[in-house]
């Protein structure tokens, strides 16, 4: 894939401000400490946990596998902040050797062809009791044009990443679908109209018209089904149920 796709489809969502911070809201409980983010890409995130959760962290560890994007993401925010570490490579290839209270990745494990290993190199990377938060894509009906384009190896149901996880060590803490609406604008775009690229038009409206519309409606019916699915794991003392 070339780099300058995946930087040019980061700063597309860079103006998704609602839907970045509905993402960073999911994180943003787990947050302290030493934190490791894989797949930064040009910071989006990076960002928000750095200026919203500074009086919880003790340091940010990115990796992130293009060069271009890492270029972006020094130039534009890690330069003069002491306690951030960039990395450039391929996860898990580069790996930290430190250990970490929380790792995060969004929409990462689908690049991976070998997901058990990444996933297992996240559990070794872990302090004791640390947690994991991953956001991966949902529903393998739903993979189309879009998944292709960006290389995706895979989309996740509730028991495939379940089972992934726990053979890896991970005791899942939460699970749940999210992107109700973004459901169906996938499937439309992905499979029917197959576009290969995300399209500012169609993000500006989702983000400022429906991500309000979501938002309630999940409020109301839930999240029976969704683009995307949440998940919460730990390095387990014991065994607890799953908690969705």
């Amino acid at each position: 894939m070339k780099a300058h796709f995946i930087s040019r489809d980061q700063e597309l969502m860079t103006a998704a401000i609602n839907y970045r911070k509905y993402l960073f809201g999911l994180v943003k409980p787990y947050i302290k400490g030493d934190v490791l983010e894989i797949g930064a890409g040009i910071g989006n995130m990076t960002e928000m946990v750095y200026n919203q959760c500074s009086g919880m962290i003790d340091s940010i560890t990115c990796v992130e596998a293009e060069q271009e994007c890492v270029d972006i993401l020094k130039e534009n925010f890690c330069t003069s902040k002491e306690n951030v570490e960039i990395l450039q490579g391929y996860f898990p290839k580069t790996c930290p050797e430190k250990k970490f209270d929380l790792i995060y990745h969004y929409n990462v494990l689908e690049h991976i062809e070998d997901d058990a290993a990444a996933l297992k190199a996240c559990y070794k990377s872990l302090k004791p009791q640390g947690v994991m938060f991953a956001y991966v894509p949902a529903f393998q009906v739903l993979y189309g044009s879009m998944d292709k384009q960006l290389k995706h190896y895979r989309r996740y149901s509730k028991k495939s990443i379940i089972e992934a996880l726990n053979s890896a060590g991970f005791e899942v803490k939460r699970i749940k679908y999210c992107n109700l609406i973004g459901f169906f604008g996938w499937f439309y775009n992905n499979r029917i109209l197959k576009i290969k690229e995300q399209k500012s038009n169609q993000i500006f409206i989702f983000d400022k018209l429906i991500l309000p519309i979501q938002a309630l409606l999940e409020k109301i019916i839930g999240t029976p089904l969704g683009q995307n699915i949440c998940v919460v794991a730990s390095r387990p003392e014991t065994k607890n149920s799953i908690k969705n």
